[in-house]
């Protein structure tokens, strides 16, 4: 059986978030959530996790076409390594290449 170790393939913004994070959205996201926390009711307001999430892919959907680009290198760069992984470890376990190409379209 092929393991992935928790693996999968990153969604955009999350590449983005990996990628931007500190240097850029961090100050932004963390302004906006203080804004929110004071503007809406506790039991209406969003966790931080969840805030964080809807921020990031709303900001990401503004980028330009430059960075969602560099997001989309990093994603594969990560899918590659992902795959090399895997095939290091079917080396080991005797999990097929059809599986590995299987986990990779989920």
């Amino acid at each position: 059986m092929l393991k992935l170790n928790g693996s999968r393939v990153l969604q955009p913004f999350q590449a983005y978030s990996q990628l931007y994070y500190e240097p850029k959205l961090k100050s932004i996201i963390d302004e906006r959530y203080e804004k929110h926390l004071k503007a809406v009711p506790i039991p209406k307001q969003k966790s931080v996790f969840a805030f964080r999430a809807a921020e990031t892919k709303a900001l990401y959907d503004a980028e330009t076409d430059e960075v969602k680009q560099e997001v989309e290198e990093y994603r594969q760069r990560k899918v590659t390594d992902m795959a090399t992984k895997i095939e290091d470890t079917d080396v080991q376990d005797g999990s097929s290449q059809a599986e590995l190409a299987r986990t990779m379209q989920s």
